[in-house]
Parts: structure tokens; C-alpha cells; sequence
């Protein structure tokens, strides 16, 4: 709860930056058990409390730190039995009717910067459908 419960955006905007970046690097290692526990507890941190952030620039990073967390495939191991896939399906559908609320409180760069997460998201589902058929 650390960072989540700041008013200030921006601070938990570092907050989702600095988890997130720690998940990046963890990604990389996922061969040691250590590793694996700390990476699936701050994945879950971002899914959980990034990703339904009351300001959706910090959803919009929030997604973009776990695009980046999985994107290779031998994520997969870790990303599939968090169950990650349906939670994801859930936060696009909430990220497209949080847009439609905000659209007019949102500056236009911040309103691209959102649309082009949701996008992602979108493809990211789509992509992470294909390998678990695989």
C-alpha cells in the first residue's frame, strides 16, 4: 500500500515507475526461485493497485510497466497461473469507460498518451490469447 495511498498522482506515478522497473529486471532472471516470488508479488502490486489508479495516467503506466514485464515469452510460466489474462479483460473494459468519463478532464497529451495503453492492452490480450493455446 505503499505509494497507493498518496492524494498526489505524481507520487504514485514514481511509485508504479520504480515497481515497475524493479519487474522489468526481474523478468530478465526468472530462473531463481527468489526471483520468481518477488516478480509475481509486485506484477500482482500493478495489476492490483496500479491498474485501478483513480487517474489514468497511472493505470496508462501501470500497463505499459507490465507490457514490458512480459514480454518475452518465458514469462508466460509466471504470467498465466496468476490468471492474469482474465484480470486484464476486466481493466480494458474499465479503462474504456473511465476514458469515456474523463475524456473532457484530460489534456489532449495525456488523453494519446491513455488511448495508446488501451490500444496496447488490447494487442498485449490478443497476443497473450494466442500462447495460451500454444
Amino acid at each position: 500500500q505503499v505509494g497507493q495511498t498518496s492524494e498526489v498522482a505524481e507520487v504514485r506515478m514514481n511509485m508504479v515507475n520504480i515497481v515497475g522497473d524493479i519487474s522489468i529486471m526481474l523478468s530478465r532472471s526468472l530462473k531463481e526461485t527468489a526471483s520468481v516470488e518477488i516478480f509475481r508479488t509486485l506484477v500482482l502490486w500493478l495489476v492490483e493497485g496500479g491498474c485501478k489508479d483513480t487517474d489514468l495516467r497511472v493505470v496508462a503506466e501501470s500497463l505499459d510497466k507490465l507490457f514490458d514485464a512480459f514480454s518475452e515469452d518465458h514469462t508466460d510460466s509466471v504470467f498465466f497461473p496468476l490468471n492474469l489474462l482474465p484480470k486484464l479483460r476486466g481493466i480494458h473494459t474499465a479503462l474504456k469507460i473511465k476514458i469515456a468519463q474523463q475524456k473532457r478532464e484530460l489534456s489532449q497529451d495525456s488523453l494519446g498518451i491513455i488511448n495508446m495503453a488501451r490500444v496496447n492492452l488490447h494487442r498485449f490480450i490478443k497476443y497473450k490469447e494466442k500462447r495460451v493455446k500454444t
